[in-house]
């Protein structure tokens, strides 16, 4: 975990981190997060840009759990307050199959499983301690649209959520 974290570091900065007005990394769950994850952002004036990586348990669901991905821009409206288009990994879709195999003559249960990804906006805030503080809460919500081909939902919009803890680096 501590490569992934020092990956993401590294990427952001390289990628985005040209004359930033800060650097930061969160601690959270939701769509940016790709579940319990982190994310490595980095802002610039009224934009910013953040990486994360999380992994998302799929308890309820017979499948296996996985580590989802996020690519994001932020938008500053004002202050702190933003909009967040993000895209990544919404979750996992699985279903019972059945399958039958040419030297087996009974069903054998089969899970298929694959990975939901989509395109979320999300309207959001980090509440930092004060003016300059170097931690504070953030909270994103909005909607997604999937994008892989699901058989749980026809119109492919579902709720998307953000909730962290931040660190100016």
């Amino acid at each position: 975990m501590k490569t992934i974290i020092l990956i993401l570091i590294l990427l952001t900065s390289i990628i985005f981190g040209q004359n930033s007005d800060y650097n930061a990394l969160s601690f959270g769950y939701g769509n940016s997060y790709g579940g319990y994850g982190i994310i490595c952002e980095t802002r610039n004036d009224f934009m910013g840009y953040h990486m994360g990586v999380g992994y998302f348990p799929a308890d309820d669901l017979p499948s296996n759990d996985v580590f989802l991905f996020s690519l994001g821009y932020k938008l500053f409206i004002k202050n702190d307050i933003y909009l967040n288009v993000i895209f990544g990994g919404l979750g996992v879709e699985a279903s019972n199959g059945q399958f039958y195999g040419l030297w087996m003559p009974e069903n054998i249960s089969n899970i298929k499983q694959h990975t939901v990804y989509g395109l979320s906006a999300l309207v959001g805030q980090t509440f930092w301690q004060s003016k300059n503080g170097k931690v504070g809460i953030n909270l994103n919500i909005g909607g997604s649209y999937i994008v892989t081909k699901v058989k749980w939902i026809d119109l492919g919009i579902i709720l998307a959520a953000d909730v962290g803890f931040s660190v100016k680096l």
